[in-house]
């Protein structure tokens, strides 16, 4: 998967206003600009640019952007989702199928203890009814017995 990123972790000073943007050197020479967006920027204040205050009661006027003052230097576009890793989600896959594969574990066996279960009152009945017939025809020969020798 191509991606037109690049992710990395930095520790910041978020007593300071966080980058924006930042010139950068090419191959060729030229220069381009390259935006930050940051992960995880819970409690940012827009106005100040100051992390975990009461962002409702902030008394600074908002800072605008150096290249175009119509526009907020710092927003909501400032953060960016969380990128989910590769890594994390083969992790997730990998023991989610573990899951299913215990699952399919346990309904076999629960099958297979039916089933036993199952065969074991068939038999039993079985033996009922062969233990019945034989008491059956031990009791029809013994009369036959009788009536023959009368």
């Amino acid at each position: 998967m191509l991606r037109s990123f690049l992710k990395v972790r930095v520790e910041i000073n978020v007593q300071t206003p966080l980058k924006t943007k930042f010139w950068f050197k090419r191959d060729d020479g030229s220069h381009s600009w390259a935006e930050f967006k940051y992960e995880k920027l819970y409690g940012y204040c827009y106005k100040c640019e100051k992390i975990w205050h009461n962002k409702r009661a902030c008394v600074e006027e908002l800072v605008m952007s150096l290249v175009n003052p119509a526009i907020l230097r710092y927003g909501p576009k400032l953060t960016t989702q969380e990128l989910i890793s590769i890594e994390n989600e083969a992790r997730k896959t990998e023991i989610r199928r573990r899951k299913e594969e215990h699952n399919n574990w346990v309904e076999k066996l629960w099958e297979v203890r039916e089933r036993s279960l199952q065969e074991k009152e068939w038999l039993k009945r079985q033996s009922q009814r062969e233990k019945g017939g034989s008491n059956q025809g031990s009791v029809r020969s013994s009369q036959a017995n009788a009536s023959a020798k009368s």
